[in-house]
């Protein structure tokens, strides 16, 4: 069978399944799980992948899915096109991903997700498009998110750079709450990003650099919680990036109100000091933090108190190589972003296996109302294939036709490698 795959001595990975953390054999026949055990036949005309090598263990898990990343495609297809972007994201590993659409025209009606749902549907993973709240990302007239339930949209996306008023998003977050909708929204300050350049602090002093200050953060946050509290409606706040800010959402959290987080997998990497030397490629939002809030977010990702997600966000190199403060604010990083997580997390022994397997597909999965992968038979093969070195290994990140090129300029080791991914049966 021509349309058939068959894993051979992988280490299988679904916590809860028979097969969980063995070495077996896994049949996929027209993008479903057919049969898994030992000693499984090979069809004719089939593709075999091995596992068993000398130097580094093979695993088969569940597909990744990522929180957040920005698209541009149609209208700003030179930062990135459309299939740039999924080769991007299949090489990172990831089969299923939610997507901010920077494009023009927007994505807030019901005909234009339809149009960019009909555009995606031949890439390597599965999409789920998150509409602007309100029109034009203008803060004049809400998105018709009636017209936008009928083509299963549920969640809800602020734009980067808009400021909304307080009754507005009040006015908004009330308006989709009858449509069990969800708001993600970014919790920094607008005015505070438009005068700063990188965190307030000490590097900020050593460079002369105009800070973005850590409270930029945390009062967006407190508003947030409260219109949340108020209106009932879901929030998830995309890139938190301090200690007090995760205290803030465990304190909502335990108070009994429906808001969670996510941060940025640069913020879980890199501190303040990577900015002594004007590196316009981590040149982020929201800025890298202190030392210690980088820690704090590791922590609190071991705790599974917030989620990860890449932050993947197109950039040319005209807008990077130019004076620091010019440079626009973003780093490319859906190749890259398992394997940074996997640097700081499965290196590192702060996370088990079974935990990545939790923190890359079924807690994503969760926040956006999905089931887990099961991997038992006659169901979806939506699966990611990775291999693990015995030691870290520089991180080679060279983007393909299409792609941002963006990306951040030193990396760290890992000792991921991804082979494989098939996005399975809708």
């Amino acid at each position: 069978m021509e349309n058939s795959i068959l894993f051979k001595n992988i280490h299988f990975l679904r916590p809860g399944h028979p097969c969980h953390n063995q070495v077996c054999d896994v049949l996929v026949v027209d993008n479903k799980i057919i049969d898994w055990g030992n000693g499984l036949d090979h069809p004719t005309g089939g593709t075999i992948w091995e596992g068993i090598q000398e130097e580094e263990d093979v695993y088969l898990s569940p597909g990744w899915m990522d929180l957040f990343s920005t698209i541009c495609d149609p209208g700003y297809e030179w930062k990135e096109s459309l299939k740039g972007w999924a080769s991007a994201a299949e090489a990172g590993g990831f089969t299923r991903a939610q997507a901010f659409p920077n494009t023009h025209p927007t994505l807030d009606s019901g005909n234009a997700l339809q149009a960019f749902s009909q555009s995606s549907a031949k890439l390597p993973l599965w999409i789920h498009w998150a509409p602007a709240l309100f029109l034009n990302t203008q803060e004049v007239q809400l998105t018709e998110a009636y017209d936008l339930l009928r083509f299963g949209a549920t969640h809800f996306m602020d734009s980067l750079h808009q400021k909304i008023s307080t009754p507005n998003l009040r006015l908004a977050l009330e308006y989709i709450n009858p449509l069990k909708g969800k708001a993600w929204l970014r919790p920094i300050d607008v005015e505070f990003l438009q005068l700063g350049q990188i965190h307030e602090g000490i590097t900020s002093l050593k460079t002369g650099l105009t800070g973005i200050p850590q409270i930029s953060e945390t009062l967006v946050i407190q508003k947030y919680i409260a219109l949340s509290e108020l209106t009932g409606t879901p929030v998830h706040l995309l890139g938190i990036s301090t200690a007090k800010g995760i205290t803030l959402v465990n304190q909502a959290k335990q108070n009994g109100i429906p808001v969670t987080a996510s941060a940025s997998i640069l913020n879980l990497i890199w501190s303040e000091e990577s900015m002594e030397n004007y590196d316009a490629h981590l040149k982020v939002i929201p800025p890298l933090r202190p030392k210690e809030d980088v820690v704090a977010l590791q922590e609190a990702v071991r705790k599974q108190e917030i989620l990860i997600h890449s932050g993947h966000f197109p950039c040319t190199i005209e807008e990077k190589n130019v004076e620091f403060p010019k440079a626009e604010f973003g780093a490319a990083t859906l190749r890259c972003a398992a394997l940074l997580a996997w640097s700081c997390l499965m290196d590192s022994g702060k996370i088990t296996i079974d935990q990545w397997v939790n923190l890359m597909s079924d807690q994503p999965r969760a926040e956006l109302g999905l089931n887990p992968i099961t991997l038992e038979k006659n169901s979806s093969a939506e699966l990611t294939l990775f291999k693990v070195h015995k030691k870290p290994i520089p991180i080679e990140c060279s983007p393909g036709p299409g792609e941002a090129k963006n990306y951040p300029q030193t990396l760290p080791n890992s000792s991921l490698q991804i082979l494989f991914t098939l996005k399975g049966s809708s």
